[in-house]
């Protein structure tokens, strides 16, 4: 078990994931100070509705921009792993920053053909209703949950069950229920526009013969 200081947002990052923050409150460039010094990483843990949750993702700062003299800047970061809070330390002064002590979450990469061959035809699906231009895998066995998942309308209550699922099978599983639900509302809001933008249009009927 180990400490990781802790910044809460509306958020949930991915492992693996590249994240770019612009940091301005003095509690959280205090934070970045003490992670660049001592070559430490930090958590993001997800902050909805008012409540802060108790699992979350390790971010690598990985560099430094845009430094101003305050101390506002720009950090580029990568997400590793997932791990629970196991106890708070919430801070005294208003300047601190949140702590816990954390415990990793295991990762298992196994996953199955079948399941990310089915996965990405529902991706390209998804992504040539929706017209989104992120590139997808040619070789499904290429394919990873967590680089897409941000990508196929999950809540971020979905998004937080998603990263606390070990097995990357079961993700993988996660995601094609969810795309097995989400892809018709996106057919079906998709004929609701075409059915809108003909009824503002002439329409050249052809009558029945008698």
């Amino acid at each position: 078990m180990r400490v990781l200081p802790l910044f809460p947002l509306q958020l949930v990052v991915f492992p693996n994931e590249k994240v770019n923050l612009h940091i301005f409150e003095p509690r959280y460039k205090k934070l970045i100070r003490h992670c660049e010094e001592n070559s430490e990483n930090f958590g993001i843990i997800p902050y909805i509705k008012g409540k802060i949750i108790d699992a979350g993702t390790e971010l690598e700062l990985v560099s430094i921009y845009n430094l101003e003299l305050d101390g506002s800047c720009d950090v580029e970061l990568l997400g590793k792993r997932v791990f629970h809070v196991v106890d708070f330390n919430y801070p005294v002064k208003q300047d601190d920053y949140l702590n816990g002590k954390i415990e990793f979450l295991p990762s298992i990469s196994t996953s199955e053909l079948q399941f990310q061959t089915l996965l990405l035809s529902k991706l390209n699906q998804l992504f040539d209703l929706l017209e989104i231009k992120k590139k997808l895998p040619v070789d499904p066995e290429e394919l990873f949950s967590f680089d897409f998942a941000h990508y196929v309308g999950l809540s971020i209550h979905q998004e937080l069950e998603l990263i606390q699922i070990p097995v990357e099978n079961e993700r993988l599983k996660y995601l094609i229920k969810h795309l097995n639900l989400f892809i018709p509302h996106v057919l079906e809001v998709n004929n609701i526009k075409e059915k809108a933008r003909l009824n503002g249009h002439i329409k050249y009927l052809k009558p029945p013969t008698f």
